[in-house]
């Protein structure tokens, strides 16, 4: 019995260390997200390194509290690596439908209709790129994970 209430601590435990880890990690990801357009422009970049900094930061912190618990770099990776594909599928779900929606939603605006129709002509081709990059790093995440001995 003890063994098992052991174990049931530990599992509880580390449900809740992999639980703050995604926030954090998730995060650090939602901070990129609006670097993604300054991208393009170098000069704005250097502007955004305070956030640039934090959301880096949020992801390490995010490896390195999985890692702690854990004490092993492929499970660390291949979590970071799951993590990262979910958003980047989603985005991808999306990025379709979502457009649509958000004319149909344009439609019952009226006066902000050409703000909100400049914003979708140029930032949601972005959210594209940004899938796209998401999937990559996540897929690659998850094939070091699994190259990774311990």
């Amino acid at each position: 019995m003890v063994k098992v209430q052991k174990r049931v601590v530990k599992f509880v435990e580390y449900r809740a260390v992999v639980f703050v880890a995604r926030l954090l990690y998730i995060a650090g990801l939602t901070a990129l997200i609006p670097l993604l357009p300054l991208v393009f422009v170098p000069d704005r970049l250097i502007e955004a390194k305070l956030a640039l900094g934090f959301s880096i930061g949020l992801i390490t912190v995010s490896f390195f509290t999985i890692f702690w618990f854990t004490h092993s770099k492929k499970e660390s990776l291949r979590a970071l690596g799951l993590m990262t594909l979910v958003p980047g599928g989603l985005a991808l779900l999306f990025a379709y439908g979502g457009e649509r929606a958000l004319v149909n939603i344009i439609a019952n605006l009226g006066p902000i209709t050409p703000l909100v129709e400049d914003w979708l002509r140029n930032y949601v081709p972005k959210s594209w790129l940004l899938a796209g990059v998401y999937i990559m790093l996540g897929s690659a995440l998850m094939y070091v994970g699994e190259r990774v001995r311990k």
